[in-house]
């Protein structure tokens, strides 16, 4: 009965008040947290890290690509110099077996010609390079006695440069150089008919050698060869029609062929290319006095004497143009001055000259003369004028 008191006892008994507080129930509840909710991502995170993304294949797929074309550079390259290699082993292969059968066939003398003729090219292929070497040592070694010839020259060692020269024609013949060179020393020496010979070959290689065409036309001229001379300066001024060595030589072939009419041109052309060259301009006065034409020529002298006071040439033709028209006092006051520039005994060398035979017994060329003084009675009348006052006529060359 008691045992059935107490089970009643504890069925009936009220529960005891849980005490503890809240937070630490919980805190010991069986029961695990409940979980964190994730944070929610914004779009434009996504997308960046897609583009992060995205960047990195690109640059991935780049370096392969590079890696990918080097790899082929390479076996290209490669391929190429074993392709070479093997070219060059089969061709000196193919000139040995060459070269092998033209000895074998040698004593055929009817195959020989044309095994020769086909083993030319391999024969030549193995022996290009010391013979090549070889040319272009002499042809160095040529040049520079070129030079060595020119600074002889200078000094004055014409002999000395001579020996240069031909022992460097002798070396490389063929060289334009050394050809030249030896040309303008035969030149010096009057061997013209050498200089041109050698003229001639530089032309066949190179036509358009302006040095060679002038000195060719020079030697022409120099030869006697004028109407050669005229060619080849027609040949300088079709390239070149403001060449005033072409005027030039041109102009002197025309003269000493008694074309002055020709010249007149010529002359005109270098007058105006180049008014600083007395030369030319005493040279067209000349033309234009030989011509008759007096006017034209005592223009040209009297502004050469302006621009050049001291030019005897133009003082002389001056006195020889005012003495064909007759017009004494335009020459007594030329030989005037002139005697004033030059001396009394230099202006009356002049009055020797046969330009002067028309006046030379008139009253007033005799007064003019004894003004002057009188020439010298015992001076040997072959002896020879000053070379810029002698005669009227033109110059051999210009």
């Amino acid at each position: 009965m008691e045992s059935n008191k107490f089970y009643s006892d504890r069925a009936t008994r009220i529960p005891r008040r849980n005490t503890r507080p809240p937070d630490e129930d919980n805190a010991y509840s069986p029961l695990p947290p409940p979980p964190i909710p994730p944070r929610a991502e914004s779009p434009s995170s996504g997308s960046s890290r897609r583009r992060r993304r995205h960047a990195r294949d690109e640059r991935a797929t780049a370096g392969r690509l590079l890696w990918f074309g080097l790899a082929c550079a390479v076996c290209i390259y490669v391929a190429f110099l074993a392709v070479s290699i093997l070219r060059d082993r089969m061709y000196r292969e193919q000139a040995a077996a060459e070269a092998a059968r033209v000895e074998e066939k040698s004593a055929d003398p009817v195959a020989m010609p044309e095994a020769v003729e086909q083993a030319l090219p391999a024969i030549a292929a193995v022996e290009a390079e010391p013979f090549l070497d070889n040319q272009i040592k002499a042809w160095k070694q040529a040049l520079v006695m070129v030079d060595e010839a020119a600074t002889l020259r200078k000094s004055g060692r014409n002999l000395d440069a001579a020996e240069r020269l031909e022992t460097a024609h002798a070396i490389a013949g063929d060289v334009i150089d050394v050809q030249l060179a030896l040309a303008g020393l035969r030149v010096d020496q009057q061997r013209y008919a050498e200089a041109r010979t050698l003229l001639l070959s530089v032309l066949s290689h190179q036509p358009d050698n302006r040095a060679a065409r002038l000195m060719l036309a020079q030697v022409l001229i120099d030869s006697g060869l004028l109407e050669d001379a005229l060619v080849a300066a027609k040949w300088i001024l079709e390239d070149d029609p403001y060449s005033e060595e072409g005027h030039r030589i041109a102009a002197t072939a025309f003269i000493n062929l008694g074309r002055t009419e020709k010249a007149l041109m010529h002359l005109d052309r270098l007058v105006l290319l180049n008014r600083d060259n007395m030369l030319s301009r005493n040279a067209l006065g000349q033309a234009y006095l030989e011509l008759g034409r007096i006017n034209e020529a005592l223009k040209v002298f009297e502004e050469v004497k302006q621009t050049d006071p001291s030019n005897s040439q133009a003082h002389f033709y001056s006195a020889v143009c005012y003495a064909r028209q007759g017009e004494m006092p335009g020459l007594a006051e030329v030989m005037s001055g002139a005697a004033s520039r030059f001396g009394r005994d230099f202006v009356l060398a002049w009055v020797r000259s046969p330009e002067f035979d028309g006046i030379r017994d008139t009253v007033e060329f005799r007064i003019l003369l004894r003004r002057l003084g009188e020439p010298p009675a015992a001076a040997d009348p072959e002896a020879s004028l000053d070379s810029t006052a002698s005669t009227a006529q033109l110059p051999a060359t210009l």
